[in-house]
């Protein structure tokens, strides 16, 4: 199913495997995939543009995403953690946009179109949304 992910969009989902498994779910949620997603990022000339057309700092964003208060629980050991139902639906149901394999881009755009998602309704409230995410893609891409 990935094979036609760059390497970049891979290593989001490496990177929320990790980041589930230290607040010691079994699953990786939408929330764990904006945190990675943020981490891959931080340095990419083109994510800070995006970060800085909307006026938000990532590194804030990151910084209270990963101090909400959750259970004190242990580090999963499991070999394959789960997808939550929403994570499932977003890694399956990407496409690429321009491109023929599924880039930053395109899964970026995906969490965004999912409704009810924690994740979504943050960017929402700090006016972001997928028409208006794409729109800046395209322009500073």
């Amino acid at each position: 199913m990935f094979e036609r992910w760059t390497r970049n969009a891979k290593e989001v989902l490496k990177s929320a495997d990790t980041i589930a498994r230290r607040f010691g779910v079994e699953y990786i949620d939408t929330t764990h995939l904006l945190l990675a997603f943020l981490e891959i990022t931080k340095d990419m000339e083109v994510w800070k543009l995006f970060w800085e057309e909307f006026d938000v700092d990532p590194n804030r964003f990151h910084h209270i995403m990963e101090n909400q208060p959750r259970k004190k629980t242990r580090c999963s050991k499991k070999k394959n953690l789960g997808l939550t139902p929403m994570v499932k639906r977003i890694t399956e149901g990407v496409t690429p946009d321009t491109t023929t394999h599924v880039t930053l881009n395109d899964l970026f755009l995906k969490i965004l179109g999912e409704k009810n998602c924690c994740v979504t309704i943050l960017f929402n409230q700090l006016g972001i949304n997928q028409g208006g995410a794409k729109l800046i893609l395209r322009k500073i891409n």
